[in-house]
C-alpha cells in the first residue's frame, strides 16, 4: 500500500453488522483499511433487519441506504392464487413426504416462467433499486471528497453496477471483488432467455474495471478464462483476534470426546453418515464420543442418527451468536466440516473453514475428497479428508486414546494456518491497489470465449 493515507471509496453492498454471515469478510477489510490509516467511505444496503437506515454513528462514513424488492405486487398476486390452490387441494390430496421431490409440472413451472419473471424483475439481482441511491449519495460528495480508488464487493453485483458507474464519474481505477463469480458461475442458473442480455450486462460492467479480486483458485481460472486483467486470489481467512481471550478455554467436556459441527447439513449434499457409521463401529468405546450440532433446521440429522442408532452420542442445539460458536469451536476436541458429497462444489472454500482453521482445533472434513477445500486440510495438516468409515473409526480411536491422557486433544500447530490470516490476504489487496495506483492506467475488456482480449 502507498505510504500516504488513500481515500477509498467502498462499495460493499452487504456490511456487518446488517448482512448476512457470508459477508463478514466485507467488515473485516473495511475495519482493516480505516486501522490502517486510510480515509474510506462505505456505501451498503440496509437489509430489513437493519435498526438503523442512513449514516450508522458507530461506524464513521458508513451510509446504508433503504432498497425495496422490485415486483412485491405481482408477488402477492402469485402467492394469493398459490394459497387458493393449496386451501382446495389440500383435503384431497396428502401432503407430500418432508424431503419428498415436487411433482414434475410444479418442477417444470418454476424452471420456466416463474424464473422467467423473477430473473427479468430482479435484474441483475434483487437489490437493484438501491443502485440509483448510492450512485447519487456518492455523486453528492464530489467537489468535496474524491476517491483515489474504488472498491467494490459482490455479490451481490448491484453493487458492481454502482462502482462502475461511479469509476466513470469520478474517473478513477475500480477493483472488483468477486466473492461469488458474476460471468460463469456454476452454482447460478439462469433462464435461457435472460442469460444472453445478463452476460453482456455483467460482461459490459466489468469491462470496466482495472483489476479482480476472488477468494477460490477455481473462480481464479474461470475468470481468467474470459479476462485479461489482473486477478488476485485473497482467501476469506480468519481474524486471530476474534478468539482473543480463548487461548486457555477449557473444553466443553473434559470426559469425552466432543465432536462439533457448526452450520446446516443438507441432505444428499452435506451428510454425516460416514462419521456416524465410525461412532457406531466403536462398540462400547463410542459411550466415550459426544457429537453437537448446530443446528438441524431440516431434521436429517436427527432421522440420520435414529436410523444408524446412536441418538446417544448426537447432541442437536440451537442456533447461536457467532461469538459464541467461536467458543465452542475453542473448546472442542475436533471440527466436523461436510462439503458437498458431489465434486462440482470443489471450487467452494466455506468460510467455516477458515473458522475452523482460526480455532486451532483438529478437523475432520466429510464430502468430497477432491477441490479446494479437502486440499487445504489435508496439505497442511488440519485433519483428516475421508468418507471411509474405518478410517474415521481408526482417527476417534486414537483420538480418545489421546483425550484419555490429556483430557483434551491439543491445538494445532501456531503458525500452522498464519498464511491463512485475513491480515495476510489483506495485505494482497493492499499490494494490488498499490500496483494499479503507480502503473499506467488503461482497462482490459472482457471478451467472448474465443475472442481476442484488447486494451482501450
Amino acid at each position: 500500500m502507498a505510504q500516504k493515507p488513500l481515500r477509498i471509496l467502498f462499495v460493499s453492498g452487504f456490511l456487518p453488522p446488517h448482512a448476512p454471515i457470508g459477508a463478514v469478510r466485507t467488515g473485516k477489510l473495511d475495519e482493516h483499511w480505516r486501522n490502517s490509516g486510510h480515509d474510506v467511505r462505505t456505501v451498503a444496503i440496509a437489509l430489513p433487519s437493519s435498526i438503523s437506515r442512513g449514516k450508522d454513528p458507530s461506524h464513521p462514513n458508513v451510509y446504508y441506504l433503504p432498497y425495496e424488492a422490485p415486483g412485491r405486487f405481482i408477488t402477492k398476486i402469485k402467492s394469493a392464487f398459490k394459497r387458493s390452490g393449496q386451501s382446495q387441494t389440500t383435503a384431497s390430496a396428502p401432503a407430500p413426504a418432508q424431503g419428498a421431490p415436487s411433482p414434475a409440472g410444479a418442477s417444470i413451472a418454476k424452471l420456466g416462467l416463474t424464473d422467467l419473471y423473477r430473473q427479468a424483475v430482479l435484474f441483475p439481482d434483487k437489490y437493484r433499486p438501491w443502485i440509483k441511491p448510492a450512485i447519487q449519495l456518492a455523486s453528492s460528495w464530489q467537489g468535496r471528497w474524491q476517491p483515489d480508488i474504488i472498491y467494490s464487493s459482490g455479490p451481490p453485483h448491484s453493487g458492481q453496477v454502482v462502482a462502475s458507474r461511479l469509476a466513470l464519474r469520478f474517473g478513477v481505477p475500480w477493483i472488483a471483488e468477486l466473492r461469488d463469480l458474476w460471468i460463469g458461475d456454476p452454482y447460478f442458473d439462469r433462464h435461457p432467455l435472460i442469460k444472453p442480455f445478463h452476460d453482456r450486462f455483467a460482461e459490459t460492467t466489468l469491462s470496466r474495471a482495472h483489476g479482480f479480486v476472488v477468494v477460490t483458485n477455481e473462480a481464479r481460472e474461470r475468470l481468467g478464462k474470459i479476462t485479461g486483467k489482473p486477478i488476485l486470489l485473497s482467501y476469506n481467512g480468519y481474524d486471530p483476534k476474534d478468539y482473543e481471550g480463548l487461548e486457555d478455554v477449557a473444553p466443553i467436556d473434559p470426559a469425552r470426546l466432543t465432536i462439533v459441527h457448526a452450520g446446516t447439513i443438507y441432505p444428499g449434499r452435506r451428510d454425516p453418515t460416514p462419521l456416524f457409521k465410525a461412532i457406531a463401529a466403536l462398540g462400547e468405546q463410542r459411550k466415550n464420543i459426544r457429537c453437537l450440532f448446530y443446528s438441524d433446521t431440516n431434521g436429517s440429522v436427527a432421522a440420520l442418527t435414529r436410523q444408524i442408532g446412536i441418538e446417544d452420542c448426537v447432541e442437536i442445539r440451537d442456533a447461536v451468536p457467532r461469538t459464541e460458536i467461536l467458543r465452542v469451536e475453542r473448546q472442542a476436541d475436533i471440527l466436523l466440516e461436510c462439503r458437498w458429497i458431489d465434486p462440482a462444489g470443489d471450487g467452494v472454500i466455506p468460510g467455516k473453514l477458515f473458522e475452523y482453521i482460526g480455532a486451532r482445533r483438529p478437523i475432520l472434513s466429510l464430502g468430497s475428497l477432491t477441490g479446494e477445500a479437502a486440499a487445504i486440510v489435508r496439505d497442511n495438516n488440519f485433519g483428516l479428508v475421508s468418507n471411509d468409515p474405518e478410517e474415521i473409526t481408526a482417527m476417534l480411536v486414537q483420538a480418545l486414546a489421546v483425550k484419555s491422557r490429556l483430557g483434551r486433544l491439543p491445538d494445532q500447530a501456531g503458525d500452522a494456518g498464519d498464511r491463512f490470516c485475513r491480515g495476510i490476504q489483506f495485505e494482497k489487496i493492499d499490494g494490488l491497489i498499490q500496483n494499479l495506483l503507480g502503473s499506467a492506467t488503461g482497462t482490459v475488456q472482457i471478451a467472448r470465449p474465443g475472442r481476442v482480449l484488447s486494451k482501450v
